[in-house]
């Protein structure tokens, strides 16, 4: 049986960033062609920082933006950072009456406790 994994797209993700990948994915091999090589290997590393910082801002840039459209709208950022955190839902207890639950809290008690 395969799972199969479901991912939000990222609205921030453009062609800059994308760019920035590719030049990161060459300096990459060029690196582990000549893995000796110091200067190829910096040029990688602050490439692959760039990179990360890059989609960083990016990221914070689109959803400062998104909450920023709705300053004054409680409700929308409310569902905003619902939607954005992932908060899951989960069903309540099943409701069997309060005289039954509470009876069963205190036999649950009167069992657990020495006499």
């Amino acid at each position: 049986m395969v799972k199969i994994r479901t991912q939000r797209s990222c609205p921030w993700f453009d062609k800059e960033l994308k760019e920035q990948i590719k030049i990161g994915r060459k300096l990459e091999r060029s690196w582990k062609a000549d893995s000796k090589n110091k200067v190829k290997f910096n040029s990688f590393y602050h490439q692959r920082r760039n990179v990360a910082n890059l989609f960083t801002n990016k990221e914070n840039q689109y959803y400062n933006t998104l909450f920023d459209k709705h300053q004054n709208d409680y409700k929308s950022i409310f569902k905003l950072s619902i939607y954005y955190l992932e908060r899951k839902t989960y069903d309540s207890l099943p409701y069997e009456g309060a005289v039954k639950r509470a009876n069963q809290f205190n036999d649950y008690f009167i069992n657990k406790l020495p006499t």
